[in-house]
């Protein structure tokens, strides 16, 4: 039985850069859907070509100018940080007719290696799309936050795990690991020693949610602390990874610089953690970060999946006043705390009072609690309780 399509948020996104850009590149990490979605919406309009195909990378490679003209179709081109010498064929072939868009549309799990080579053979020709694991109101708009939170941490968001609940996650998560590390750690970044990369993802996954201490990773880890700063730029441009930096302004105070790691999946931080069931996961100190991790990730999904510019970040100073997020969209700020409990208490609202007062000469917008909570009430002069992403409709 086939499985059904799950439709995504970014389609239209993907749709207005294809009209716009005479190349397109959609960007993720293995498994968030890239092909099915083109294929989907593009149908026959295209020809398909998949580069984790040996035999096919091998033919690109050795022609990559008689591999373009073999089609009188316009192409997609799956995984093309294998054969990056075809950027320059494509420049050539769409600077000899620019007016037709969406001619060729490119994908990639390695954003770094495709970014870099698109940024400096394609500059101006390219719209870039970015794909995560599905959202919220993809899988179920209509679900609770605490269920949808569960799930997410249970099941996964990965669009093959949604679509058939026969496939067994922890499996699945297994197998996932293992191939991310085996095929494109190992064919396309220099990383001698899998076990202590696969170590490496393991630490961070139990410190989700934290500011990121490399040096403690490379004491626990015995590698020297660029070995740590490269496998982290590894896991980011594969979007695996997520970093929050810090807000900061010139106020007087010493302000924390160091940034927050979050994962684009909670079942990913989930199966490594083994709190993969209901159970696991209420009963585990790690439910706060996890909960963080999630609301995080899904904000950041909110606003790609809808191309609208916004910046995430997360305040600290060295008297331990923090705000877990702020988001930026133009020169408004909106304070967001996260707490993976069910009660409202006015206290909870203080450290985003704070935060007001100490930037009330910028744009500070009605900040947010959210919770996992049944009520949404006003709880101080500049904050409300969230218990689902509607307040974002709000600030944009």
């Amino acid at each position: 039985m086939k499985n059904k399509y799950i439709a995504r948020t970014i389609t239209k996104e993907l749709e207005e850069n294809i009209r716009q850009f005479p190349v397109v590149a959609l960007t993720g990490s293995r498994q968030t859907g890239k092909t099915t979605l083109l294929r989907h919406i593009l149908k026959d309009e295209y020809e398909y070509y998949d580069l984790d195909d040996l035999d096919l990378q091998e033919r690109v490679k050795r022609d990559p100018k008689l591999f373009l003209t073999q089609s009188s179709k316009k192409m997609i081109v799956d995984e093309i940080q294998y054969a990056p010498e075809l950027l320059r064929y494509i420049k050539i072939n769409v600077d000899e007719n620019p007016r037709q868009k969406g001619r060729y549309i490119l994908t990639g799990s390695q954003q770094f290696l495709m970014m870099k080579n698109l940024s400096e053979t394609l500059a101006g020709r390219v719209g870039i799309v970015d794909l995560y694991p599905l959202s919220k109101d993809e899988i179920d708009e209509k679900i609770s936050l605490k269920d949808s939170f569960t799930e997410a941490c249970v099941r996964g968001t990965y669009p093959g795990l949604i679509a058939d609940n026969k496939i067994n996650s922890e499996r699945w998560y297994k197998n996932y690991i293992q191939t991310y590390i085996e095929r494109d750690v190992k064919i396309l970044y220099n990383i001698g020693d899998l076990r202590t990369f696969n170590h490496f993802i393991m630490i961070l996954c139990s410190r989700v949610g934290q500011l990121l201490n490399m040096n403690s990773i490379s004491i626990e880890l015995g590698v020297a602390l660029n070995t740590v700063k490269s496998w982290l730029s590894v896991l980011v441009a594969s979007n695996i990874v997520f970093l929050l930096h810090p807000y900061y302004k010139n106020i007087g105070k010493k302000l924390i610089k160091t940034p927050k790691v979050y994962f684009t999946d909670n079942g990913l931080v989930s199966f490594v953690n083994k709190t993969n069931t209901k159970n696991a996961l209420f009963s585990s100190m790690l439910l706060g970060p996890l909960f963080e991790n999630y609301i995080v990730i899904e904000v950041l999904k909110y606003f790609k999946n809808r191309g609208i510019e916004a910046e995430l970040m997360f305040f600290r100073d060295h008297s331990g006043l923090e705000v877990d997020m702020i988001i930026k969209i133009g020169n408004n700020l909106t304070p967001v705390e996260i707490k993976a409990g069910m009660s409202s208490k006015y206290n909870t609202a203080d450290n985003i009072e704070k935060f007001a007062s100490l930037y009330e000469k910028d744009n500070i917008s009605m900040g947010y609690l959210i919770n996992l909570g049944k009520k949404e009430e006003h709880i101080s002069k500049h904050v409300k309780t969230a218990i689902s992403f509607d307040f974002l409709k709000n600030i944009v």
